[in-house]
């Protein structure tokens, strides 16, 4: 067993799919319950990226609820897309730009059927959306720097939510550290499966000096 779960560490830490196996302990609700995409299940993608200047990359909302607001550029998957897929399309549609996403710097769970992945990357084409090119995803994006966004003026740059301060924090705090010193840059992986299955690893990195 301790075999098992060793090769699975290595498997996770090289960023590669690990077999899904029946879990230990099973409900009666779990079993009835099946995950749709916007039916029974809310997966969200939002893209965290920064300039060379250290800012971070926001979007004006122009839903009806929170029109004018400030947010990262963030939505719900569709059915069929992988978590990468719909992270470009999102940053694409809100903010303009094109983007490669180069790790998975958090996973959000609530209630079981709300989950959110924030991923990170580099700008690899596009140009930043105008007032001019509004529509329905957002009215425009731009680059803002980190102290503006956690003051979040009412007159200059209102938020949608706070909830998002935390993963811009995140994500500063990342590029900040030496890519030596980073987490590993790990990607989802496309892993046929027909069960939701969440598996916690924790992983001690010793620093050698």
């Amino acid at each position: 067993m301790v075999d098992v779960i060793e090769n699975d560490l290595r498997l996770l830490l090289d960023n590669k799919a690990i077999g899904v196996s029946v879990p230990d302990v099973t409900y009666e609700a779990a079993v009835q319950f099946h995950p749709i995409t916007k039916r029974s299940m809310c997966y969200i993608v939002c893209g965290i990226l920064f300039n060379e200047r250290g800012e971070v990359l926001m979007v004006q909302e122009a839903k009806r609820s929170c029109y004018g607001a400030w947010y990262l550029p963030a939505g719900r998957m569709e059915p069929n897309e992988n978590i990468e897929e719909a992270t470009k399309r999102e940053v694409a549609e809100e903010a303009g730009l094109e983007f490669e996403p180069t790790a998975l710097l958090s996973v959000e769970i609530q209630g079981g059927t709300w989950i959110r992945f924030t991923l990170t990357g580099r700008v690899t084409g596009g140009h930043l959306k105008t007032t001019e090119e509004k529509d329905k995803e957002s009215l425009q994006a731009k680059w803002c720097a980190l102290e503006e966004v956690r003051k979040g003026d009412s007159m200059t740059l209102p938020l949608r939510a706070g909830d998002i301060l935390p993963l811009i924090e995140m994500a500063a705090k990342y590029y900040k550290t030496p890519a030596a010193e980073r987490p590993l840059p790990c990607l989802p992986v496309i892993n046929a499966h027909h069960k939701i299955l969440f598996r916690t690893v924790f992983v001690q990195q010793d620093q050698i000096r």
